[in-house]
């Protein structure tokens, strides 16, 4: 690790002007808040061990979202390596974080309540098939495997659960009242 030539003033510069729109771009592939901040903080200290200093005409947020990116693939990788089965019981801890990156924190939350609500109303056998395929991006084989199920059933699961979930997302006012 080469940190001698960093000028810090401009990496913590860097990191100012950078980090929402790092952040961003890897909520938009992970769509988990916590780990794409996680993501988001490895991808600096990452540029920042790389001793990186901005080179003329070059933008920096290209090489931040490309690091950022293969941090994003290997976890994928790691991940799908050490999948564990899902439970209902971890449906509010995933629903509470899964929100989708919004510049206004109201609308984020409203999202997230409206998303748990829905998927609290669904069979519960269509929540796990969400999530597992949805959130977490199995296959429908490895899906069916955590199911004990075949993949045709999981498969039919699923796109029932999309079904059901648009319905009761769409009609969410005449739901919650």
């Amino acid at each position: 690790m080469n940190t001698s030539n960093i000028d810090y003033n401009t990496f913590e510069e860097l990191c100012a002007n950078n980090y929402r729109h790092v952040l961003s771009f890897v909520m938009s592939r992970v769509h988990n808040l916590q780990d794409a901040e996680d993501i988001t903080q490895e991808t600096f200290s990452r540029a920042y061990k790389a001793a990186y200093t901005p080179m003329e005409g070059k933008k920096p947020i290209t090489w931040l979202c490309t690091i950022a990116y293969h941090i994003v693939v290997d976890r994928a990788r790691h991940n799908k390596k050490s999948a564990a089965p899902i439970f209902i019981s971890d449906l509010s801890t995933i629903a509470e974080t899964d929100i989708a990156y919004a510049p206004d924190i109201d609308q984020s939350i409203y999202q997230r309540q409206e998303i748990q609500r829905v998927l609290k109303l669904m069979p519960d056998q269509y929540q796990r098939a969400l999530i597992l395929r949805a959130y977490y991006g199995y296959s429908f084989q490895k899906c069916a495997s955590i199911e004990n199920t075949t993949p045709a059933t999981m498969k039919a699961r699923y796109w029932r659960a999309i079904a059901s979930f648009r319905k009761m997302y769409k009609s969410g006012e005449e739901l919650a009242s």
